[in-house]
């Protein structure tokens, strides 16, 4: 994982949404890589996953 691997924030609508920050080994929601530079929202019960690291949304 790099530093600037993911961004995350609370949007307008106050939901958690990651960006990939064009990183090289990719951020995941559920198994689905995310688009560079394009924001996605999670919440609980999905898995974000960063590089080679899991995290479960509680």
């Amino acid at each position: 994982m790099s530093g600037t691997h993911a961004r995350l924030q609370k949007n307008v609508s106050n939901q958690w949404e990651i960006t990939d920050l064009n990183s090289t080994n990719g951020t995941f929601i559920n198994g689905n890589r995310l688009s560079p530079n394009i924001p996605a929202t999670f919440g609980v019960g999905d898995i974000v996953r960063i590089a080679n690291l899991d995290f479960k949304v509680e």
